[in-house]
């Protein structure tokens, strides 16, 4: 017995690059079936819709975006984009970082909590951006930071490791940083649009494993 059965419906095939005519069978909050046509007889639910020729899609997800950069709170962010389809993102709060440090991330966690987008958090790796000796941020994150923002159950990345200069060369810091988010399990996410070659290869090697920037071969 299927929860629900929801049918004449465009759905959009993201596989194949395509659209059908079909329907789909829910059972314990997950997607049974998604097939052609019409359901066959025999199949039962609990409850029928008749989508109306509307489009069925998968919800969108935002690998890399700051919810701040919006200028609006969490909340009001996923009313925004929820009836776009967006419904998950992960979200690299350091611009909030960099102006009230630890304390600011941990209110956009607080923040983000019991909302209809699903948002997951990565902890930001520049704070400053570059060195403390050349701008004034909120607070200086070093590994100890990482390791307690770590702990939060939606934390799953370290969010984009700008200065690449700093991790290629003698930076202990934040080369500490990342050897603090391998430790704790988490994926290091990367910011390298111009490097090449043994520069890019050299950049990797210390784990980065992901550019959200455009670049071209």
């Amino acid at each position: 017995m299927l929860d629900l059965i929801l049918y004449n419906a465009q759905i959009a095939d993201v596989f194949r690059l395509r659209l059908f005519e079909g329907w789909v069978g829910i059972r314990n909050g997950r997607f049974a079936y998604v097939e052609e046509g019409t359901p066959p007889e025999g199949i039962e639910a609990r409850d029928k819709l008749d989508a109306g020729g509307l489009m069925l899609a998968p919800g969108l997800i935002d690998s890399h975006m700051h919810i701040e950069s919006s200028l609006i709170t969490p909340r009001r962010f996923a009313e925004t984009v929820i009836p776009f389809g967006t419904t998950t993102i992960l979200s690299d709060p350091h611009e909030v970082g960099n102006v009230a440090g630890e304390a600011g991330v941990r209110w956009m966690f607080d923040a983000s909590r019991d909302l209809p987008l699903k948002i997951y958090h990565s902890i930001p790796s520049c704070v400053p951006a570059t060195d403390p000796d050349y701008e004034w941020t909120g607070q200086v994150f070093d590994a100890d930071v990482i390791r307690r923002l770590a702990e939060e159950p939606t934390v799953i990345a370290l969010g984009e490791v700008m200065d690449y200069r700093g991790l290629m060369g003698a930076n202990a810091r934040l080369q500490a940083i990342v050897k603090a988010a391998w430790d704790a399990g988490l994926m290091v996410e990367g910011h390298i649009p111009t490097l090449r070659g043994p520069e890019l290869s050299e950049y990797l090697e210390h784990g980065v494993g992901s550019d959200h920037t455009l670049a071209y071969p």
